[in-house]
Parts: structure tokens; C-alpha cells; sequence
């Protein structure tokens, strides 16, 4: 998506996303290629495990790599809960700990995933998340960031995940 404040340049990204639900869980693959408006490749491996969705409150752990070549390679490992309210709606809670070039980042995070029925010709809902995190990275500067995401990709946001 174009950036207000950021690079006019084009990108090019493929991205896919695997899940399988049994009675015990839920597991999401996730993988994406992309080439950056800078013109770098980067590419993105990861995998979310939920707990069973029949259970009120569930379990969720997520890991990734995410390399962006020439300039910073990620690995990320979050572990957290889900609380399913409604079939509409579910609040979630979690803790990330990443590395980013061997510099440590710890965050907290707070969000909400809801349904919006569109009355087109379609009968699925759009599904969307939305949610805030508190970082606190080794240096001691804290930030705040709001994200936004389709449930059917990468959140959006300043960079990190």
C-alpha cells in the first residue's frame, strides 16, 4: 500500500498462507517473498499454533525469520492468549520477544479481531485485527505503534511484526 511519508517506489510481493485445524489446535504456515520499493529482496517464514477453538480462552505461540537482505534479518517467538467472545469477535493478549540484527526486542501486546458482514454477493464476513503493542527495545527507548491487518496476511505498520 502507498506511503503518505515514505518511498514512492514500487514493490512486488507473492505471499501464502497454509492452515489445517484438528480437534487439538490449529497450525498457520505462513510465507512471502517480496522485493521492497528500495529494490531489495526480502523474505518472511513463519508459523502460528493455536490451541483448540472450541475452548473460550485458547493458547497461541508464533514464530518467525523475516530476512531483508542488505539490511536486517529478524527472528521472532510471541506467546500468548486468545479469548473468543463471539463468533464475530475475539480480544488477544500476548508477549514478543525478537532479535534484530543480535539487538533484543521485547513487546506487549493488546488487540481485538472482529467480522464485518459486506452485503455483496459473497456470504463470508470480512475478517480484520487490529492491534496495539508496547515495545521496549534493549536501549530503553519505549514506543507505541497501532497496527492494522487482514487476517489474510502480514500486519502493516512501521516495519516490524
Amino acid at each position: 500500500m502507498p506511503d503518505s511519508t515514505g518511498n514512492s517506489g514500487a514493490g512486488l510481493s507473492w505471499a501464502g498462507i497454509v492452515s489445517q485445524r484438528w480437534d487439538w489446535g490449529t497450525v498457520h504456515f505462513n510465507l512471502e517473498t517480496l522485493l521492497t520499493r528500495e529494490h531489495r529482496a526480502d523474505v518472511f517464514v513463519g508459523s502460528i499454533i493455536e490451541g483448540p477453538s472450541k475452548w473460550k480462552v485458547r493458547p497461541v505461540a508464533e514464530v518467525f525469520y523475516e530476512k531483508d537482505f542488505g539490511l536486517e534479518e529478524t527472528i521472532s517467538g510471541l506467546v500468548g492468549l486468545i479469548w473468543q467472545v463471539s463468533d464475530k469477535l475475539s480480544f488477544d493478549v500476548a508477549y514478543r520477544h525478537a532479535l534484530t540484527n543480535g539487538h533484543p526486542l521485547s513487546e506487549i501486546r493488546a488487540g481485538l479481531t472482529f467480522a464485518v458482514p459486506l452485503r455483496l454477493r459473497c456470504a463470508q464476513p470480512m475478517i480484520r485485527t487490529v492491534w496495539v503493542q508496547l515495545s521496549h527495545p534493549a536501549d530503553g527507548n519505549s514506543t507505541a505503534a497501532h497496527r492494522y491487518r487482514s487476517t489474510s496476511g502480514r500486519p502493516a505498520g512501521n516495519g516490524s511484526h
